[in-house]
């Protein structure tokens, strides 16, 4: 099926929106080394009841009103929603899978692939710090409003494309990158031209909030995914997703056959 936008246009759009955002974290770094060190302060503990519970947001972004390529709007809107979620208490927010732009992987284009990013400039995306601009503004908001923030990228591995989640804790600390194990191809779904099957394993994040299982969108079809994270002690399990209908027929509502099947992972695997 067609796009609805220029693959193209799409992707100059990302490019200048990297370089803008590149530029003022170098200016932002630049600035914080010119003055004098700030006074070290101690992040204090995330509020939770006396259950042990905390708040978690689950963030929808719309399209509408954006023009068709516009990067940066999606990036402003994925801002303020992480922000305003952070003020009404949310301890851990979740942003859309590929919440850079609309679902891109509704037919195939080369040009696309131009979208995946390293996450850091070695092989040790586990524990060095990442220079992707993404994470980077994300970690300055998740220390500033102490939330943990898993954060969906399209990441470039040497010669390999994955669908990532980089799990952020409340401190600014990378916890670590899950890859979407699971790979739909189907009409209005190409995601096997964009991405390879992950090999990171199912896997449990240990944050400030508890033990956080994530894994990707069509992920979450499959007990084995949440049997997995259940096993290694998840305190709860999350799933992005980028869409909200079907591609190839906007008339199609799969929301009922989707909540019924959390609510099995729910139920199987509750201790």
């Amino acid at each position: 099926m067609p796009y609805s936008y220029s693959p193209q246009k799409l992707l100059e759009s990302y490019q200048l929106l990297r370089e803008k955002e590149k530029q003022q974290q170098q200016q932002q770094a630049s600035s914080t080394t010119a003055a004098p060190p700030p006074t070290t302060t101690t992040i204090d503990p995330i509020h939770k009841t006396s259950t042990g519970t905390f708040a978690v947001s689950a963030i929808q972004i719309t399209a509408a009103g954006l023009p068709n390529h516009s990067v940066e709007g999606f990036w402003e809107l994925a801002q303020q929603a992480v922000q305003d979620a952070a003020k009404a208490g949310a301890n851990l927010i979740l942003l859309p899978e590929l919440f850079l732009g609309p679902y891109f992987c509704q037919s195939q284009n080369a040009d696309l692939m131009g979208l995946a990013e390293p996450l850091i400039d070695d092989d040790d995306d586990d524990n060095e710090e990442s220079n992707h601009f993404v994470l980077t503004r994300m970690t300055q908001l998740a220390k500033q409003y102490r939330v943990v923030l898993p954060i969906s990228l399209y990441e470039r591995k040497n010669n390999v494309l994955y669908n990532s989640v980089v799990m952020i804790d409340a401190d600014g600390t990378n916890l670590g990158v899950y890859r979407k194990s699971h790979i739909p191809d189907g009409t209005g779904y190409q995601e096997k031209f964009y991405f390879t099957p992950g090999d990171t394993g199912f896997k449990v994040f240990s944050t400030r909030v508890g033990k956080v299982g994530v894994a990707i969108c069509w992920d979450q079809w499959f007990p084995e995914a949440a049997r997995a994270m259940a096993l290694q002690g998840a305190d709860i399990l999350l799933y992005p997703t980028a869409i909200g209908s079907e591609p190839q027929d906007p008339s199609i509502n799969s929301a009922d056959h989707w909540q019924r099947v959390m609510q099995g992972h729910a139920a199987a695997n509750v201790s």
